[in-house]
């Protein structure tokens, strides 16, 4: 009976996210998972900064999202580094404003004051794209940022819940 309850309140929680009206359009990104710090960066969006301004990354693209996490470059063990975890619809796919999104970090070989992050803690939430500003210390000259993103992406049909795990190392 409680199983019952669990599945139709997440069921609820979902549809409540979709927005039965048309999405605001994205441009499909081509389905690839990227490396850590790959040869060749992906094309920035617009309203990102340019691939020579930016540190290490790692970006998984999908039919139904982009999942970016990155660094921006100068991090020093006196300085904290500036991880920028952000998440677009692709496609007809947009966020799901309403799924209780959960962004866990786990800084090897350094800290961060908050490991565990909800929608609240977003620095911009809406449709087009989540986005989380996360200060990470490092410790040493092999820190790496593990992270897991649970999320979920709608189209005018449905909803998606999804989970991806990403790796940054602090250089």
């Amino acid at each position: 009976m409680r199983i019952d309850r669990v599945a139709a309140s997440l069921g609820l929680v979902m549809s409540l996210g979709c927005n039965r009206s048309a999405p605001t359009p994205v441009a499909p990104e081509p389905p690839s998972l990227a490396p850590a710090t790959p040869a060749t960066p992906p094309p920035a969006p617009p309203s990102a900064p340019s691939a020579e301004a930016s540190g290490p990354r790692a970006e998984i693209s999908e039919p139904s999202f982009v999942l970016t996490a990155a660094l921006a470059p100068g991090a020093t063990p006196a300085a904290p580094a500036a991880l920028t975890v952000e998440l677009r619809g692709a496609g007809h796919f947009h966020v799901n404003e309403l799924y209780p999104v959960n962004l866990e970090l786990d800084v090897r070989d350094g800290s961060t004051e908050k490991p565990s992050l909800r929608r609240a803690d977003a620095a911009e939430y809406t449709q087009a794209v989540a986005r989380f500003a996360v200060p990470v210390q490092r410790a040493g000259a092999r820190t790496v940022v593990l992270g897991r993103m649970r999320f979920a992406v709608c189209s005018a049909e449905n909803c998606v819940p999804e989970t991806r795990n990403f790796a940054v190392a602090i250089n």
